[in-house]
């Protein structure tokens, strides 16, 4: 459903967003919007998802591998999650562009688990906060993310990918 997926990247774009500096400077915006860029481009993954908010395989992570893969620092990316035994990895862009045109694997579930809480458009899930770290930016999405941004080649390239938010019963 194409309207669906505007709606969602819409709803990304459109987030409330707190940006944090060192020392209480701002964000720059061209930094806070290419941010937004990165979490909005995976949001458009989710395909003819249904309305309900249930993560379904099937319907998200729908990319062009090349399309992600300059989104996504050139190392690879860490990843982690609150809800797993082995909640830590590391994956080579390799083996992410591996596994997003299988659409199968841990670091390709991750980064789809990712585009569909970042598209539900309740600030528990997209709202964004920005923190400069040093030469790093820490990215909160809601209250299901925490995100890692690089600077290479003059862009915000994705880094590291954690999922705080502890699911189950």
């Amino acid at each position: 459903m194409l309207v669906r997926r505007a709606i969602f990247s819409f709803a990304v774009l459109a987030a409330p967003i707190q940006t944090f500096g060192q020392s209480g400077s701002p964000v720059d915006s061209t930094d806070s919007s290419q941010v937004r860029e990165t979490i909005a481009f995976l949001v458009t993954g989710n395909a003819n998802a249904p309305e309900d908010i249930e993560f379904r395989k099937q319907f998200v992570g729908h990319w062009n591998a090349d399309s992600v893969m300059v989104r996504l620092a050139s190392k690879g990316v860490w990843f982690g999650d609150v809800n797993e035994k082995d909640s830590i990895w590391f994956a080579n862009q390799a083996q992410i562009r591996a596994e997003i045109v299988a659409r199968k694997g841990r670091s390709y579930n991750a980064l789809a688990y990712l585009g569909f809480t970042s598209g539900i458009p309740y600030p528990q899930y997209s709202k964004l906060a920005i923190i400069r770290e040093g030469s790093r930016l820490r990215v909160s999405v809601g209250d299901v993310h925490e995100l890692t941004f690089e600077r290479e080649g003059g862009k915000w390239r994705l880094a590291s990918v954690r999922l705080v938010e502890e699911q189950g019963e």
